[in-house]
């Protein structure tokens, strides 16, 4: 159960992560993709929603990872 708990906190960590870097990707409008977010209406919310999806997956899995690779064996302490 503490090892859930503690997996649970890093994806979450990692997931907040990926939204911060997605917040400001289209803050500082980088490569026109808010534009083109804003410009395609609907279909815009459903490419930002993908995107959102893709970064937070990818920071939570790398956040999760890089918890697990921090973690002491019985051994080393």
């Amino acid at each position: 159960m503490h090892l859930m708990r503690f997996l649970f906190a890093h994806a979450v960590i990692g997931a907040v992560i990926g939204l911060v870097v997605v917040a400001g990707l289209f803050w500082k409008d980088v490569a026109g993709l808010r534009e083109l977010f804003v410009m395609n209406g609907a279909m815009g919310v459903v490419a930002a929603a993908l995107l959102s999806v893709g970064f937070v997956v990818t920071f939570a899995s790398l956040s999760m990872g890089f918890g697990v690779m921090q973690l002491r064996s019985e051994e080393d302490a």
